[in-house]
């Protein structure tokens, strides 16, 4: 039947009852037992999140009728999710009629991490009654990507210390400025990741250099020349201008009768990265030929105003201008604060033996959830918890934002008991073998010095032996009712010694009559040995009645024993 309940609950894993929620839609091709999809999708903080999830029933197991199906619970959901079933108002599915249902889960998550889901159910089953189940799951969140045409940010909205990744949309440029808004800059292409320290809103602001525009020539200046032939009038200068080819792409109209300086506008001729040519002419047509001032050469990349000087006394200003462009784009980084770490104490031993326990506080009392180990300790949410088991013992405590801090750990150790200590005997010894320190009891006290593995015995009485470990913790044999070989029993002497009613609700009456005055005592132990009503009678004869109660003790079996000195008698009484 377990493998079955397991089938079972894995069909309810992811349920709940926040009512807020539109309600889910049931995915009528599924028939098999289960869930669908089988796993939950992946969400990403900032990023808005809706799945419907159908669970089709078992109607029973091992030939035991389901009844109901009632989802109790979903813990462990991320900060800014909330879910919903179909059932309303309680959640409750009777398979006989539902065979199937259906959750909602949506909202949008704020932080990123695998967040591990606890569904809690209660199946209702045939002769077993109401059984609470746990299934588990887990539900990954993805940290937020922030996209704009400049670049885009992976993780920029978390809890502090946040570590964010920067990619930038927009490579290939010369130049590139960062600044992150916390102090911190950069001038790669590519910066790496960063990391706030501190909560707060960041400005992150990106400048990068559009270098594509290209190398202009605007303007050529002849400072000074002296080609000059005629000495009544001032030269006629044009210009050519060759590329590194030696072809001819520009000629420019000659300035007539004027002596340098002599501007040459250029109509912003595109230059590529080459050197360039340009050779300086006096223009004497009619009379002559043109006279050749001379040269110079420069590079088309080579941007700004500069002289360049040639040769034959030739000096030249050239203009190069190269226009680029500067492109900005911003987003912002939040950061969130981490709440105050807890701080969890024992209030007790932090070890002990099993069996025992020791109760854990933490100082915080809310949004706080108890872990043993790397596990959640389900429905552990309060500011006390009680622990068992070996293990180490924290708190985790999560903020408004989906932020956590977790306390301190309390390791626990709980020590094992020693193996039982079964005893025999033989005639008047008793024999325990266990190999731990001993120590024998006669009605629920030490024997003083009854410490070794024998022990020889001198009265009757209720006889048991505790073994102890090297740890402390003790375990106790079974409590028997011995008397010495040789003393004889009370029935000639003891008339009529009856305990009724038996069984009894914890009210009974003891009664019997003593043939011969003598001294004894009354007493009447439990099944540990422990003697809960003792009386002893002097110089007594004849009958005696008494009315026990014993309704504030535990049930179980009583043993009611009358003894003189050398003479005992007992009887048993079941308390219900």
């Amino acid at each position: 039947m377990k493998k079955i309940f397991t089938i079972v609950i894995i069909a309810l894993s992811i349920v709940g009852s926040d009512k807020s929620f539109a309600q889910c839609s049931i995915d009528t091709t599924q028939t098999v037992a289960g869930i669908y999809p089988s796993s939950l999708p992946d969400a990403t903080v900032g990023v808005p999140y809706s799945t419907d999830v159908t669970f089709v029933f078992l109607t029973d197991t091992s030939g035991l009728t389901i009844y109901n199906y009632h989802i109790v619970t979903i813990t462990g959901l991320p900060i800014g999710l909330s879910w919903i079933c179909n059932a309303n108002p309680n959640c409750d599915y009777d398979p006989a009629i539902t065979p199937r249902g259906c959750l909602n889960l949506s909202g949008t998550p704020v932080a990123p991490g695998t967040y591990h889901l606890t569904t809690t159910v209660d199946v209702t089953l045939q002769v077993v009654g109401t059984t609470t189940v746990y299934q588990y799951m887990d539900l990954i969140v993805h940290p937020n990507t922030t996209t704009n045409p400049g670049f885009s940010m992976v993780n920029s909205d978390g809890c502090a210390p946040l570590t964010v990744n920067f990619i930038n949309n927009i490579p290939g440029l010369t130049d590139y400025l960062w600044d992150f808004g916390n102090g911190f800059q950069s001038v790669l292409e590519n910066p790496p990741p960063m990391t706030y320290a501190n909560p707060g809103t960041y400005i992150v602001t990106q400048s990068a250099l559009v270098d594509t525009l290209g190398y202009y020539l605007t303007d050529v200046r002849v400072t000074s020349c002296s080609c000059n032939d005629d000495p009544f009038t001032d030269p006629d200068l044009y210009l050519k201008i060759f590329d590194s080819g030696g072809n001819l792409i520009l000629q420019t109209p000659y300035v007539g009768d004027q002596a340098p300086p002599v501007d040459f506008p250029i109509n912003n001729m595109s230059l590529s990265n080459q050197n360039y040519t340009i050779q300086v002419w006096d223009d004497d047509y009619p009379t002559s030929s043109d006279d050749d001032c001379g040269l110079i050469t420069f590079n088309g990349h080579a941007d700004g105003t500069y002289v360049v000087p040639g040769n034959a006394g030739l000096n030249v200003q050239i203009t190069i201008v190269h226009p680029t462009q500067v492109l900005t784009a911003v987003d912002t980084v939040h950061v969130y604060p981490i709440p105050i770490a807890p701080v969890v104490i024992a209030l007790g031993n932090d070890h002990f033996c099993s069996g025992d326990s020791v109760m854990l506080a933490s100082n915080i009392s809310t949004n706080i959830q108890w872990w043993k180990d790397t596990t959640v300790i389900i429905g552990a949410t309060s500011v006390f918890y009680t622990a068992h088991d070996s293990a180490s013992y924290y708190v985790i405590t999560t903020n408004q934002y989906g932020c956590t801090a977790a306390s301190n750990m309390i390791p626990v150790t709980v020590y094992p008991l020693p193996a039982y200590p079964n005893f025999t005997w033989s005639g008047n010894l008793l024999t325990c073998s266990s190999t731990e320190s001993l120590q024998w009891y006669l009605n629920g006290s030490p024997i003083p010095g009854a410490t070794g593995p024998n022990y020889t015995m001198t009265a009757a009485g209720y006889y048991n032996v505790v073994a102890t470990n090297s740890f402390g913790c003790s375990t106790s044999s079974a409590v028997y009712f011995l008397s010495p070989v040789g003393i004889t029993n009370l029935s000639a002497v003891l008339a009529d010694f009856e305990i009724y009613p038996n069984p009894a609700n914890g009210e009974f009456t003891i009664r019997f009559e003593l043939l011969e005055r003598q001294d004894i005592n009354l007493t009447v132990t439990d099944m540990l040995g422990k003697i809960v009503f003792n009386e002893r009678l002097e110089k007594f004869s004849g009958k005696y009645t008494h009315r026990l109660d014993l309704t504030q003790n535990s049930k179980g079996i009583y043993t009611v024993e009358v003894d003189s000195e050398n003479q005992s008698a007992h009887k048993k009484v079941i308390v219900q």
